[in-house]
């Protein structure tokens, strides 16, 4: 399996690196950081000294920007989705 690799990107401490930790700690650690308000909250430090966005878009249309905006708006975070059937909902039929 091929992962991402986010180094290039991201500052350290601002990202879980999973080709390093592999599925179970990942997902371990991910629990840890989301029970615990300051490892939250470290995660999103980098927020007051970097601005992350496609060099030919601006923060405000950057899709990156909107996504965080997502995960950061409580209304939409909060809200529990659960697909049946993941195969069609990622791949719908007279998609190309």
């Amino acid at each position: 399996m091929v992962a991402a690799n986010y180094t290039r990107f991201m500052p350290n401490g601002t990202y879980l690196n999973g080709r390093d930790l592999g599925a179970k700690e990942l997902a371990r650690q991910m629990i840890e950081i989301y029970e615990d308000k300051k490892k939250y909250k470290r995660f999103f430090k980098w927020h007051n000294h970097y601005s992350y966005h496609d060099v030919y878009e601006s923060p405000e249309s950057d899709s990156i920007c909107k996504l965080c905006a997502i995960i950061n708006n409580n209304t939409v975070f909060d809200k529990a989705t659960v697909y049946e059937d993941f195969n069609s909902w990622w791949n719908p039929k007279g998609r190309c």
